[in-house]
């Protein structure tokens, strides 16, 4: 007959048999991976369709010079891995961030080790956005940095001469959350209370849509235009 006691020491030694066992991994164990990782970088394309990790190699291979040992992991919901063999074409194809893979935008971040939870999950790109229709006046940098957090974090601002009606123009460098709608102009205000309304214009910003105002499709493939189409409620 179990006494109380040898009942409790039994069941002690059925908890540790059932304890799943921890391995514990030393840092000769992941050298390797670690110094491949190292020389890598997380990318996300900001489009509504999935490319295969073979399509995404084969272009970008050409689109960055044929970088060598270039290796792609599908990461999923189009975030991807970018392995290369040489520390030199990590630093270049990160520099030349963000870039444009069939026309969508495809930007890169350097791979962090043990990253706070979302570090390496890519939402925000910069870019340049051209603020068009002040009055000469207004052209400032100042002017500049305060439409420019409208949009984005503001990272560069400065004036460039251009050919046309206005012969310079201010440029943003901003960077942007890439699931936000787009602006195509502002709204400002002088010391004069007069309203002006401003035009707003990106650089290499490849494949968005002109009803939603989102990246990632255009008009003909905007699930939000078939929507309201079926409705009767079609925005002009």
């Amino acid at each position: 007959m179990d006494t109380l006691g040898g009942n409790q020491q039994h069941t002690r030694e059925e908890d540790k048999e059932n304890t799943e066992e921890v391995v514990v991994l030393e840092e000769e164990d992941i050298s390797e991976g670690l110094h491949a990782c190292l020389r890598s970088l997380n990318g996300r394309i900001f489009a509504d369709r999935t490319f295969s990790t073979s399509t995404m190699e084969g272009v970008m291979t050409a689109i960055w010079g044929r970088p060598e040992g270039l290796r792609v992991v599908d990461k999923g919901k189009n975030q991807f891995q970018f392995f290369f063999d040489k520390d030199t074409d990590v630093a270049r194809v990160e520099r030349g961030s963000p870039w444009l893979f069939k026309n969508f935008i495809l930007h890169v971040i350097r791979w962090k080790e043990d990253p706070m939870e979302g570090q390496n999950a890519i939402s925000t790109f910069s870019i340049w956005v051209q603020i068009w229709g002040l009055s000469e006046q207004f052209k400032t940098i100042e002017v500049g940095r305060k439409l420019g957090m409208k949009i984005g974090s503001v990272v560069d601002v400065g004036l460039y001469e251009v050919r046309g009606k206005e012969t310079r123009i201010i440029k943003a460098n901003v960077e942007m959350e890439g699931d936000r709608r787009l602006r195509d102009s502002m709204k400002i205000t002088g010391p004069n209370k007069k309203l002006i309304e401003v035009g707003l214009r990106y650089e290499r910003l490849g494949t968005f849509c002109t009803y939603c105002a989102l990246l990632g499709h255009d008009s003909k493939h905007c699930q939000q235009l078939l929507d309201d189409s079926a409705s009767d409620s079609v925005r002009e």
